[in-house]
Order: structure tokens, then C-alpha cells, then sequence
């Protein structure tokens, strides 16, 4: 879709947001972004936290936050899998020249917008990928098709073995990176207390009668 056409149907979900909740964004301010701009980011942003289909991707500066969310839902989305992953990004490391062309590349969102307080709690980035279509045009475009170029867009992946949760969510609770530190809710909390005193007390006797 290109970032017109995402335009066009923002400000339509805006009208109805706005009447609903009472809350207003300034649609038209813009953030550069070296050869285009990119308007309505925070209303966008507000979209993408709420389930609206969405050309951004949510990332944290966390590392921890990162592991924390990849180990959270094992349970429900690791069956039958050996491993989660982990995936690292850089948008652009110093060496090299500022590179653009018509093949896709990717940018960050900073967290300097306005958004929802959980945006803030988990160290939030959005990342939104583009390619130019012509002259006055951009169109968003998918991740797997950008290529790494010098210095810029590098994508590391990290695989972590599945049966390293236990230690991973401890250990992260010890740091206070739990479900409640993330999420600052009631069901946040519930679960924060469901994994400190059903899934660690089930998994130290596992480990101890192993041990035994």
C-alpha cells in the first residue's frame, strides 16, 4: 500500500476515534525522513497499539524486554519448536554512506512521539519499511526483501534454545521485567503472580527432584 493510500484511510479512522473517545490527533505533522516525509506517525502509532492493520512493527531498546517477550507465550507459540528467536537491528552503524534507492529499506520510528504509556514502560521503537515507487510516490514494503547494504540495515538473528525459559523468565524477574513492570494492569499482575507462584514453584521441584 502505498503511504498516500495508508493516509487516506488514517484519517477516515480518525473521524470515528475522535468522536468515539473525544481524543484528537494533528494529522498533519510530519516526521523527515531524509527524502520523504511521513505524516499522522502518532496517530498511526495510537492505530498500530490498538490492532489496526499496520506497516509498523513494535521492537524494544531491551535487550531483556526482548528475551522477555520471546519466552512470555512459549506455552501457546513454540509447540513442537526447538527454539525462539531473537532478532537484532540496526538501522545504520556509522561506516559507510547514507544509502537510498528504489529498493526497500527500512527506517525507525524514535520514541521521542507521543504514544500509549506501555510504549514508554517497554522501551518501544517502531520500525516501518518503504520503497520508492517514483518520483513523488513511496509505498510500504516487506522486511524480507531488504538486502544489507554497507554500513546500513543489518538484521541479526538470535535462536535461543526452548528449554531455557525457566532460567530466562527468573532471571528476568529478579530485574523486575515481568508481565506487571510491562504492562502496569490488573491482569499484568495476576499473571506476574501466577508465574511467580505456580510456574517457578512447579519448575524448582522439577529441578530439585531431577537433581535428586
Amino acid at each position: 500500500m502505498s503511504l498516500s493510500e495508508y493516509y487516506r484511510i488514517a484519517k477516515i479512522a480518525h473521524k470515528h476515534v475522535a468522536t468515539c473517545t473525544g481524543r484528537e490527533w494533528n494529522l498533519e505533522t510530519k516526521v523527515h525522513f531524509g527524502e520523504f516525509d511521513l505524516p499522522a506517525c502518532e496517530f498511526m502509532a495510537y492505530l498500530r497499539h490498538n490492532g489496526f492493520p499496520s506497516p509498523f512493527t513494535d521492537w524494544t531498546r531491551s535487550p531483556y524486554i526482548a528475551a522477555f517477550f520471546a519466552f512470555r507465550d512459549i506455552c501457546s507459540t513454540a509447540k513442537n519448536k526447538e527454539y525462539v528467536s531473537i532478532f537484532v537491528y540496526r538501522e545504520y552503524c556509522g561506516t559507510g554512506k547514507s544509502w537510498w534507492g528504489q529498493e526497500p529499506h527500512i527506517h525507525t520510528l524514535g520514541h521521542t512521539i507521543a504514544t500509549h504509556r506501555n510504549h514508554y514502560l517497554q522501551q518501544s521503537e517502531y520500525l516501518f519499511c518503504v520503497k520508492q515507487e517514483n518520483k513523488n510516490e513511496y509505498r510500504f514494503a516487506n522486511y524480507e526483501d531488504v538486502k544489507e547494504k554497507e554500513g546500513q540495515d543489518f538484521l541479526i538473528k538470535y535462536n535461543i534454545p526452548v528449554s531455557e525459559q525457566y532460567k530466562v523468565l527468573k532471571k528476568l524477574d529478579s530485574m523486575n521485567i515481568t508481565p506487571y513492570s510491562l504492562f502496569d494492569s490488573e491482569t499484568s499482575l495476576v499473571e506476574t503472580l501466577a508465574l511467580r507462584e505456580i510456574c517457578f514453584e512447579i519448575w524448582d521441584r522439577l529441578l530439585a527432584s531431577k537433581n535428586e
